[in-house]
C-alpha cells in the first residue's frame, strides 16, 4: 500500500509538471494508472487509448484516433486533446509480443467509457476486467464499470436461453430473451440511479441512453444471430412476434433521452429486423436493398435521428451494391452538420472513382510493394487473417477468376492482416488462405482492423474483397463476394474495367 501511495504521488506530480508546460487541463483528458500486479505489465508494453469521434460507433475504425503511452515501473500516463464536451474512449494494454488485452471492466467486449473534457483519471488495474477509478470524473467511470460488469443478461438466464434454443422452443426462447434483456436493463438503471447525485445531469442522461440502447440493440442482434432459429418457419414466426412490438425502445426511453451511439445502434438494429423477411447469417444475403432502407428511414424518421441512421446505413450496409445511388440524396437531406461531415468523409474514401489509399506493404521476401508500383493493372484485393474460417473458403472462389483473367491486366492480391510476420508466413505456407499466383502482402506489425490501410475503409469483417482500377481509383471498397454466386458479380465488375 505504501508503494502504491508513493507511485500515485509521483503521478500527481507529473500532472503538475505537464500542466505547467502545456497550460490548463480544461481542454484535455489526462489518464494515469498503475498495474497492481507487477507481472501483468512488462517492459516494452504500452497502454492504448482509442478516442471515438462523436456521432460514430466504437466499431467504426475509420473514425477513431489512437494514442499510446509507454508502461514504466508498472505505471503510465498520457494527456489527450478533448475535442468535445463528452466523448468515448476504449482502453487496452498492448503487450510487447503483440497481444492486445482490452480493459473494458466487464464481459461485453471492447466497451467504451464516456469521459468528459477536463477529466483527470487515475486507474488502479488488477487485470483486464477490474479497474478502479479515482480523480476528477471518477464517479461516472466507476458507475459505467459497475454497469458493464452486469453484462447483457445474467448467467442463469443465459443457460435457460441456451436450453430453449437447443430444444427448438422458439416462442419460449423469444419471450425469455426479451424478459432477460429487460430484467438486466432494470438492474442497470437502478445502479445508475445510485450515482445520480455524483454525476452531471447531461452525463446521467447520456449514460441512461447508452444503457437502453445497449440492451435493445443486443435484443435485436441476439435474436437474429441465434443459429437455432434456422429451423423452417420458426424464424419467420418469431420475426412476426417482434414486429408486433416495435415501440419497445420508446417505452424504455421515456420523454428525456440523448441520441447516444448505443441508442442510434439500437434503432438501426430494429430497422433491420423490420425490413427483413428471411434473415441469413451472412450479411451479403440479407433480403432488403439499401434503397429499401433509405426510403424507410426517410419516411419514418426526422431530424438528427434520421441523419444518424442514414450515416449508420452507409457505414454498416455498404456491401449493398446499390448503396452509392443514395449518397447525394442523403447528403442533401441531412440537417445535422456532424453527420453530414462524416458521410462526406466516407464518400471520399469509399465511393467509386475516388483515389485509392496509397498503401505500401511488405511481401513474402520482405520487399515493399506500393499502389503506384501496380498502376496499369486492375487490382482485386482479398483481405484475410489467420483463424478466419470464412477466409479458408475464398481460395476456391478466387482460383477460377484468376484462371479467367490470367492473360488480362488483372492482378490478384492477398492482403493478410495478422499482427505477427511469423503467423502470416506460416499460414501462407499452408495455402489454406491463398492461391498460388496471388501477390501476397501483409499489414503485420500494425495488423488487424486498426492498420491504417484497413482502417481507412472501415473494414471490420473478413474475408473482404476490394477492386481498384488501372488508374489507382476505387471501383468498389466492398466488392461482391465470389463465394456466394460463383464469382459472377465480381467477374462483371472486373470486365467493366478492361
Amino acid at each position: 500500500m505504501k508503494k502504491l501511495l508513493l507511485i500515485f504521488i509521483a503521478l500527481f506530480t507529473n500532472v503538475s509538471v505537464i500542466n505547467a508546460r502545456t497550460g490548463s487541463d480544461a481542454d484535455s483528458l489526462y489518464l494515469a494508472g498503475i498495474f497492481e500486479r507487477p507481472e501483468f505489465a512488462q517492459p516494452g508494453d504500452r497502454m492504448e487509448c482509442r478516442v471515438v469521434q462523436n456521432n460514430a460507433s466504437h466499431n467504426w475504425a475509420a473514425y477513431i484516433d489512437i494514442y499510446h503511452a509507454d508502461v514504466a515501473d508498472n505505471t503510465f500516463h498520457m494527456r489527450l486533446p478533448a475535442k468535445a464536451e463528452n466523448f468515448y474512449i476504449t482502453l487496452s494494454l498492448l503487450k510487447a509480443d503483440g497481444k492486445r488485452i482490452p480493459f473494458n471492466a466487464g464481459n461485453t467486449g471492447s466497451t467504451p467509457f464516456l469521459v468528459s473534457r477536463g477529466d483527470s483519471l487515475y486507474l488502479s488495474i488488477t487485470d483486464g476486467s477490474v479497474i478502479r477509478f479515482s480523480g476528477r470524473g471518477a464517479a461516472k467511470m466507476n458507475c459505467q464499470a459497475e454497469i458493464y460488469r452486469l453484462g447483457t443478461f445474467s448467467k442463469p438466464r443465459a443457460s435457460q436461453l441456451n436450453e430453449l434454443g437447443n430444444n427448438l422452443r422458439f416462442d419460449a426462447y423469444y419471450r425469455h430473451l426479451k424478459e432477460a434483456i429487460e430484467e438486466n436493463l432494470e438492474a442497470k438503471l437502478s445502479l445508475l440511479a445510485e450515482y445520480r447525485a455524483r454525476i452531471s445531469p447531461g452525463v446521467f442522461e447520456q449514460i441512461r441512453s447508452d444503457i437502453v440502447g445497449f440492451q435493445y440493440a443486443k435484443l435485436y442482434r441476439t435474436f437474429f444471430m441465434a443459429r437455432k432459429f434456422d429451423h423452417p418457419g420458426a424464424r419467420q414466426r418469431a420475426i412476426e412476434k417482434l414486429r408486433q412490438a416495435p415501440d419497445l425502445l420508446e417505452k424504455a426511453l421515456g420523454r428525456r433521452f440523448v441520441l447516444s451511439p448505443y441508442l442510434v445502434a439500437a434503432y438501426f438494429e430494429r430497422e433491420q429486423w423490420l425490413l427483413t423477411k428471411d434473415y441469413s447469417m451472412l450479411e451479403e444475403k440479407r433480403d432488403f436493398s439499401f434503397g429499401t432502407y433509405y426510403r424507410s428511414i426517410k419516411a419514418n424518421y426526422s431530424g438528427e435521428l434520421r441523419d444518424k441512421l442514414l450515416l449508420s446505413g452507409f457505414t454498416e450496409l455498404f456491401y449493398a451494391q446499390d448503396v452509392y445511388r443514395y449518397l447525394d440524396s442523403s447528403l442533401l437531406l441531412m440537417e445535422d452538420g456532424a453527420s453530414r461531415l462524416m458521410l462526406e468523409r466516407w464518400r471520399k474514401r469509399n465511393a467509386p472513382r475516388q483515389q485509392a489509399y496509397a498503401f505500401k506493404l511488405p511481401g513474402l521476401d520482405g520487399s515493399y510493394v506500393s499502389l503506384p508500383d501496380l498502376k496499369g493493372k486492375v487490382l482485386v484485393l482479398d483481405f484475410w487473417f489467420t483463424g478466419c474460417f470464412g477466409c479458408t473458403a475464398m481460395p476456391a472462389a478466387i482460383r477460377p477468376l484468376m484462371e479467367r483473367f490470367k492473360d488480362k491486366d488483372v492482378l490478384f492480391l492477398s492482403v493478410n492482416t495478422d499482427r505477427k510476420r511469423d503467423t502470416w508466413l506460416a499460414s501462407s505456407a499452408e495455402e489454406l488462405y491463398t492461391v498460388p499466383g496471388q501477390l501476397e502482402l501483409s499489414t503485420y506489425g500494425q495488423g488487424g482492423v486498426m492498420h491504417d490501410f484497413v482502417r481507412y475503409y472501415g473494414i471490420r469483417t473478413f474475408p473482404h474483397i476490394m477492386v481498384i482500377d488501372r488508374d489507382g481509383k476505387v471501383v468498389s471498397s466492398k466488392a461482391p463476394d465470389p463465394r456466394f454466386d460463383e464469382g459472377q458479380a465480381l467477374t462483371k465488375m472486373i470486365e467493366k474495367q478492361l
